[in-house]
């Protein structure tokens, strides 16, 4: 609680986690970067906003300035999130990590509709019609590695799911090898991403339930 840490949340909205996260470290500074204007004007009250987008790359931070960056449900909006997570990677210092949210195409709920057939774009949810990337544990995992990351630790977010899709993920698991459980359980994968350095192991674990 009493570090100095440099946090930057990407899409930062009115400011509500970085708040939360200088409530619980004081001594934080924390940074956002907000596309609308209305939104980061609110953010700006207890933190330093830009009001920008990630992907022109401009962000007024010095290199290896920052200790976190957060992703909270933005890497699927970007039209490029590989290219926006390589230009991330020169901001943070060294031990730096990036924490994301990242929704899962795999969901049952999302297989349930492919196999009648359906992939009906939503408001809300796994299939919000805004999401230009849709990701997989393995897809999120290959990002990351080519945009020089290695994934310290996922957890997952599972949403309860009726017993006919359990019964779906049975007859699912018997015809496919190299599929996990969790990958159809799983609603939303929680990220956490270190830079990659050779020879360095993978000491803080991997896939987490």
């Amino acid at each position: 609680p009493e570090d100095e840490i440099s946090v930057l949340e990407v899409g930062c909205d009115c400011g509500g986690t970085l708040l939360e996260i200088k409530n619980r470290f004081p001594k934080a500074k924390v940074f956002g970067v907000e596309l609308n204007e209305r939104a980061a004007s609110i953010a700006s009250h207890f933190a330093t906003v830009e009001t920008a987008n990630i992907e022109e790359k401009g962000l007024g931070f010095s290199q290896g300035s920052l200790d976190y960056i957060i992703f909270g449900d933005v890497l699927e909006h970007l039209r490029d999130p590989e290219e926006a997570l390589v230009y991330c990677r020169k901001l943070l210092r060294k031990g730096g990590k990036i924490i994301a949210n990242i929704p899962n195409v795999m969901h049952i709920s999302v297989m349930e509709q492919l196999l009648r057939g359906d992939f009906t774009y939503t408001d809300t949810g796994l299939l919000d019609r805004t999401h230009i990337h849709l990701f997989t544990y393995y897809e999120i995992e290959r990002m990351f590695q080519r945009a020089g990351y290695r994934l310290c630790d996922t957890n997952s977010v599972v949403l309860p799911i009726t017993k006919k899709q359990q019964e779906l993920i049975d007859k699912l698991m018997d015809l496919k090898e190299g599929a996990s459980r969790f990958m159809y359980e799983t609603f939303q994968y929680n990220i956490k991403a270190c830079v990659y350095d050779v020879g360095q192991e993978n000491s803080e674990g991997g896939k987490g339930e």
